[in-house]
């Protein structure tokens, strides 16, 4: 009996401990996929426990996620456990041609007749999606750029540089970057519709990009000599040239560009190194550099000279301190050639006692080219107080009726120990409707600086509100150093500053300055606007002059214009936001002006 007892308690034990669970681990595959394509699949299984249960798995492909007898089976494959667990995969793969696009799930079901008694059942069934989508590649050209640094002014028989810059406006992304390539074909011709008379440049190969999402492409080329005697000519690019992509649309794949043309000619634009009023307490002088470009397509001859004026009028009794011939290859491939000239001379040479003086660089070409620069020196022993500014301005460029304005201004006077020397600076902000300051202009900050207390100059943190009834178009801001000449300086001229003129975004008031401006309908009528080349314009006062102002205050159209309707053409503009300005007798109109 004792004996009996203790085998039933073995086999007890046995049966208990004894444990076995087989699931589907794994369905691998990507997720979405082209209609038409063939789809591998990996699925793994896998068995634990200590039983040895031979698994079987079969692989479904469903239209849903519920098994059931309407789902074709693709395969089975099986899986016999050991001690501890054991893992099978299988490879399958699926044909999508004869498929509609949508979702379709892979199950994968092991045991299903029960034939094993497991651990856990619930994890015998698993899914995974598939979504199954038609190739829609909709790649289109967005703008085609010039690359080069001359403002689209190109030249026959020159190098030029282009960017062609395209988009994928369709539902279907790269799969890589072997998967979805195309060509963009380039051509010039001498108007903006493709014919096969144009002449063919050369073909871009790129890749689809992202869904929304861009890509482009960057080329060089010689402009040939069969366009001479044209003014522009243009640039057509055609995607998808060889209908290596599935497009939809076919009616957005060619864009042109429109090139200015000019003769081949050379362009010297020159720069000292350092900018602003250079000090020296030595005669001799030296460490400011003259920088020289040819950014033009011909190659010129070019003379440097150097000159030291007493005043600030370049004449014939200024001294020629340095002359440096020099031939100035053309640009090539959109770099400018560059020439470098250490500036030093001694102003003893000249027996120039201490003082302020005006450096001047003169280039003269055997082109006709003619250019002139100048930096001002201060030649002291001991050097009298001098402020500048470093840095002054506001941080926006649009403002509105009530917006606070955050300014800030940077001092600079190096020149002068701020930690021990006394003097009260005085540092005024105005505002204006223009950078010339008059009597008419309001005063919004008027700081004294208290040196050495204060420590080095600047202008506090302080708010200022546009003021709710200003009538102009724009406002500068200006900032000046010691108005009032109460610190005797070596310089004043420099004291200074004004922002490049903000864009007032909508009139403050109804009530216009009569003194300044006039009312629209009195003095002109301007239309389109917003303007793509050119507007006309009413003239009903004589002696009107037109300026037309970038958003930095730079004049960039001026004319005279009759009594009656007059056409402006600004093509030669680029798009951006302009204000306009007619002035006849000492009346201002002023309105902004949009080309587009």
């Amino acid at each position: 009996m004792k004996n009996l007892i203790t085998l039933l308690s073995i086999l007890i034990s046995s049966i208990s401990y004894a444990s076995t669970d087989g699931f589907v681990k794994y369905i691998s595959f990507t997720r979405t996929q082209f209609v038409g394509t063939t789809v591998p699949i990996n699925v793994t299984i896998r068995s634990e426990g200590t039983s040895k249960e031979i698994y079987k798995c079969n692989l479904y492909f469903s239209t849903d996620s519920i098994l059931d007898n309407s789902d074709i089976k693709i395969g089975s494959f099986q899986t016999q456990g050991i001690y501890g667990y054991d893992t099978e995969k299988n490879e399958y793969e699926i044909e999508t041609t004869n498929l509609l696009p949508g979702t379709y799930y892979l199950i994968g079901a092991i045991d299903e007749l029960n034939e094993v008694i497991e651990n856990d059942e619930s994890n015998n069934v698993l899914f995974e999606a598939l979504n199954l989508v038609e190739e829609n590649y909709e790649q289109k050209i967005d703008r085609i750029t010039s690359s080069s640094s001359n403002d689209n002014f190109h030249s026959v028989g020159g190098s030029s540089a282009f960017t062609i810059w395209s988009s994928n406006i369709g539902s279907t992304s790269a799969a890589a970057p072997t998967y979805g390539q195309f060509s963009i074909s380039t051509y010039f011709s001498t108007d903006s519709i493709f014919d096969n008379q144009d002449y063919y440049i050369t073909d871009l190969t790129d890749y689809v990009s992202r869904v929304n999402s861009s890509t482009y492409a960057t080329f060089n080329t010689i402009i040939p000599n069969s366009f001479n005697g044209n003014d522009s000519i243009y640039l057509i690019g055609i995607i998808d040239s060889k209908n290596e992509l599935a497009l939809n649309d076919k009616s957005n794949d060619t864009l042109y560009y429109k090139v200015h043309l000019k003769e081949l000619s050379p362009l010297i634009s020159q720069s000292f190194s350092r900018y602003g009023i250079q000090y020296t307490s030595n005669s001799a002088y030296s460490g400011n550099n003259l920088t020289m470009l040819n950014v033009g397509t011909e190659e010129t001859n070019v003379t440097f000279d150097f000159y030291i004026s007493e005043d600030e009028i370049l004449d014939g009794s200024d001294h020629l301190c340095k002359s440096v011939p020099s031939t100035f290859a053309p640009a090539r491939m959109t770099y400018s050639n560059r020439v470098e000239i250490a500036l030093d001379f001694d102003l003893s040479d000249y027996n120039l006692p201490e003082g302020n003086y005006t450096i001047y660089s003169v280039v003269k070409s055997d082109k006709g080219l003619n250019d002139t620069i100048f930096f001002r020196l201060n030649y002291r022993t001991e050097f009298r107080t001098d402020f500048e500014f470093e840095a002054a301005g506001i941080e926006v460029s649009k403002t509105e009726c009530g917006d606070t304005l955050d300014f800030y201004a940077y001092i600079m006077g190096s020149w002068f120990d701020h930690s021990e020397d006394t003097f009260d600076l005085s540092i005024r902000v105005y505002l204006s409707e223009n950078h010339n300051l008059d009597a008419g202009d309001s005063r919004v900050i008027d700081y004294i600086h208290h040196s050495p207390e204060d420590g080095y100059p600047y202008l506090p943190y302080d708010n200022v509100v546009v003021p709710t009834d200003w009538t102009y178009d724009s406002l500068y801001v200006i900032f000046i150093l010691n108005e009032d000449k109460t610190i005797d300086e070596d310089y004043y001229f420099n004291n200074i500053s004004y922002n490049s003129g903000l864009i007032m975004e909508g009139m403050c008031s109804e009530t216009v300055n009569t003194e300044k401006i006039l009312s629209q309908t009195s003095l002109n009528n301007l239309y389109p606007n917003p303007v793509e080349n050119k507007f006309s314009i009413v003239i009903t006062a004589e002696h009107t002059l037109l300026t037309i102002v970038n958003i930095s205050g730079e004049i960039v159209f001026e004319k005279n214009l009759p009594l009656g309707i007059n056409q402006v053409d600004i093509s030669q503009l680029s798009n951006g936001i302009y204000i306009t300005r007619l002035s006849s007798d000492g009346d201002i109109l002023q309105s902004k002006l949009i080309k587009r």
